[in-house]
């Protein structure tokens, strides 16, 4: 049976870079557009892309009216209401791209009472924020910061502390909302789909699933005998990635480790470069980071989610190197260079006598990518989801 399907993104997928979520949104759009399903694609715009002062005026009275986190209704447009006002009444299936759409949730909700309402949060934004605010960061909006003008990033900054707690409650309750008003909430992590169960008043109306990101095995697990470099991939406007890169450069200026390091990624700045480090910006393909004698050395000082850096390195048969925050949502109990930051600088992994963990790692690690993260698994799963309500294999 042929159904009506209608996805509402938040971004063009087919910018000409990629990261993380956009690999991941590119994969569902790739299984839907491959099923029988007649589909619809549409993408919203934000205030700062109107630029209508009256986008602007109704976003914050309605935002702070209704509570909602700031990076919700910076979505909150005219345009974007007219997107979901052009959705057709006999659609059987509206699927939404996170949480910044909760607005267009709630419309087409009273709108659509019997079509199948599907929310993609990707990863639970509350509890980032909350390690966020944690750690003394600053709000966080991911690739919306590139959008906003001077004045309002100037004064987010100052008032980062506020504006994270803002968006902490937010998020929150709206998360919680979304499990009412939806009919399949999705994570990309089983840790965090049960903390979003778990913390729920009473039972949802939403299935609440988790579907791990797809990734291919591209290189099978060869034997390491004389790692070159270190590497680390990730673009700087995220502050995960940030974080991350400054541990690093730091560790490079005060005592660096005896190999070199290379970065990859689209940076917003210009880094202070330390002796053996060397930046390459944005790559076409990954073979030219994981060329087989490299290490990931990517430790992560923010939790959430599941880490794709992290399966594509195990995919491309590379090591990876990172703290518990690293691997978070990960099925590897056995994993042998899983360590606290403070102990990841002392290069014991370099050594002849420990060559077999770095092996024993990347077999580890291709063995999880083909349980976990097969890509027809991916795509199968995410059809059925859209096509109806019967228990998925997938599901945690």
């Amino acid at each position: 049976m042929s159904l009506k399907i209608h996805c509402i993104w938040t971004r063009d997928l087919d910018v000409p870079y990629s990261a993380g979520r956009l690999k991941v949104a590119r994969r569902i759009r790739a299984a839907l557009n491959a099923s029988e399903h007649e589909i619809s694609h549409h993408v919203l715009a934000t205030v700062m892309d109107t630029r209508r002062v009256g986008d602007w005026l109704r976003a914050v009275l309605s935002g702070i009216g209704l509570g909602l986190p700031l990076q919700c209704w910076l979505f909150d447009t005219e345009d974007n209401r007219r997107i979901a006002d052009s959705i057709p009444g006999d659609a059987d299936v509206v699927y939404f791209d996170g949480i910044r759409t909760i607005r267009l949730l709630q419309r087409l909700r009273r709108r659509l009472p019997q079509a199948r309402l599907i929310i993609d949060l990707d990863d639970l934004m509350s509890r980032r924020t909350d390690i966020l605010l944690q750690a003394g960061e600053g709000f966080s909006p991911g690739y919306l910061t590139e959008k906003f003008p001077r004045w309002l990033a100037r004064v987010l900054k100052r008032t980062a502390g506020l504006v994270l707690r803002y968006e902490r409650a937010g998020l929150r309750r709206w998360e919680d909302r979304a499990c009412a008003l939806a009919d399949e909430v999705v994570l990309l992590s089983p840790f965090e789909a049960s903390l979003l169960r778990d913390r729920l008043k009473g039972p949802p109306r939403a299935a609440i699933r988790a579907i791990p990101p797809p990734e291919q095995v591209i290189r099978l697990p060869q034997t390491m005998s004389a790692p070159a470099r270190y590497v680390f991939i990730g673009m700087d406007t995220l502050t995960q990635n940030r974080l991350t890169i400054e541990y690093l450069l730091d560790l490079w200026t005060r005592a660096p480790p005896p190999l070199p390091l290379h970065i990859y990624g689209k940076m917003s700045r210009r880094w202070p470069q330390p002796a053996n480090v060397f930046f390459h910006g944005y790559v076409e393909t990954l073979a030219e980071v994981y060329d087989g004698r490299s290490i990931l050395f990517t430790p992560s000082f923010v939790g959430g989610g599941v880490k794709t850096k992290v399966i594509e390195a195990f995919a491309w048969g590379t090591p990876v190197i990172g703290n518990d925050n690293t691997f978070e949502g990960m099925q590897l109990p056995a994993y042998p260079l899983r360590q606290p930051a403070e102990r990841l600088a002392s290069g014991e992994f370099l050594s002849s006598q420990s060559l077999g963990k770095l092996n024993d790692a990347v077999r580890i690690g291709s063995d999880y990518v083909r349980r976990h993260h097969d890509p027809d698994r991916f795509a199968s799963t995410w059809r059925q989801i859209l096509a109806g309500p019967p228990e998925l294999a997938a599901a945690d």
